[in-house]
C-alpha cells in the first residue's frame, strides 16, 4: 500500500493554537491517519519523514525522505500522502506571537516565505536529529508555567529558521523535486 497514492488530503496539522499563539504536536498518521486541521491562517514549521507530495502555490513537490517544511497563510498549500506512515513534529503560530520580537519582518525579507521559494529541504540525519531535539524542547516548553517561555519558544523557532536560512546556502540540504 505503501506505492499507491492514498487520495486524502494530508493537512499536516492538529488542534488550534493556544491562547499565545503557539502550538507544538507530533505528527503520526499511525496513531492520526487524517487530521481534521484545515485552518490556513497561521504560520506552520514541520519537521516530516515520509514520501508525500506537496502543493505550494500552484506548484507540486514530490518529498521522500525527512524534511523541514514552512508554511504561511499567504501562500495556499495542500499535501497528499505517498506513504502510508508520516511522522515527525509541527508547530502552528500567530503572526502577533512573531512580531513580538521583530522574526516576522526578518521571515518576510527571506526567499524561504516568498511566493516563489522552496519552502522544503531535505535534512540530513544529524540535522533532522537537531531540529527533532528543537520540537521537543518547545513541545516540553509550551506546558510550563516559566515566565519567559514565549520568548524561548520564539529562540527555537528562531533555530529551526536559521537552520532552514543556512540550508538555502548549503550543499547538504537537498531541495525537493518539482513534479
Amino acid at each position: 500500500m505503501a506505492d499507491q497514492l492514498i487520495t486524502q488530503n494530508f493537512q499536516l496539522g492538529a488542534g488550534s493554537v493556544r491562547p499565545n499563539g503557539f502550538k507544538a504536536y507530533a505528527i503520526d498518521t499511525s496513531v492520526n491517519p487524517s487530521p481534521s486541521y484545515n485552518r490556513r491562517d497561521f504560520y506552520k514549521a514541520s519537521l516530516v519523514t515520509g514520501h508525500f507530495v506537496l502543493q505550494v502555490a500552484g506548484r507540486s513537490l514530490e518529498l521522500n525522505g525527512t524534511y523541514l517544511f514552512f508554511a504561511n497563510p499567504r501562500i495556499p498549500y495542500s499535501t497528499l500522502l505517498l506513504s502510508v506512515h508520516i511522522t515527525g513534529y509541527a508547530c502552528l503560530f500567530t503572526e502577533d506571537f512573531l512580531q513580538a520580537n521583530n522574526l516576522f519582518d526578518s521571515m518576510q525579507q527571506d526567499a524561504l516565505f516568498a511566493s516563489g521559494g522552496i519552502p522544503a529541504y531535505r535534512l540530513t540525519e544529524g540535522q533532522a536529529a537537531y531540529c527533532t531535539d528543537i520540537f521537543h524542547k518547545m513541545q516540553e516548553e509550551q506546558s510550563t508555567g516559566y515566565r519567559f517561555k514565549n520568548d524561548l519558544i520564539r529562540s527555537y523557532l528562531q533555530l529551526l529558521l536559521h537552520e532552514a536560512f543556512r540550508g538555502q546556502h548549503n550543499a547538504s540540504f537537498e531541495s525537493p523535486c518539482y513534479c
